[in-house]
C-alpha cells in the first residue's frame, strides 16, 4: 500500500497515514523503519492489518 504520512507525535510515538485507497491507517514507531524520523507529508509504502500499517517506510526505499 501507498500513502502519505497525515502527521506523527514523537511523545507519543505514533502516527496517521492517509492511504492512497482513501483510508486512514494508524502506525506506531516501531512499525516505521526507515532511516529518517517519520515527518507529515511524506510518501510512504507500508503493509497493512485493519487500519493498522505495518513496515511503514519513505516511498523508495528499500527495507
Amino acid at each position: 500500500m501507498r500513502g502519505k504520512i497525515l502527521g506523527f507525535n514523537a511523545e507519543r510515538d505514533e502516527g496517521a497515514i492517509g492511504g492512497d485507497d482513501g483510508v486512514r491507517y494508524f502506525f506506531r514507531i516501531r512499525d516505521w523503519i526507515s532511516e529518517e524520523s517519520p515527518i507529515a507529508q511524506t510518501r510512504v509504502e507500508f503493509e497493512t492489518q485493519g487500519t493498522t500499517a505495518l513496515n511503514v517506510r519513505a516511498e523508495g526505499e528499500t527495507a
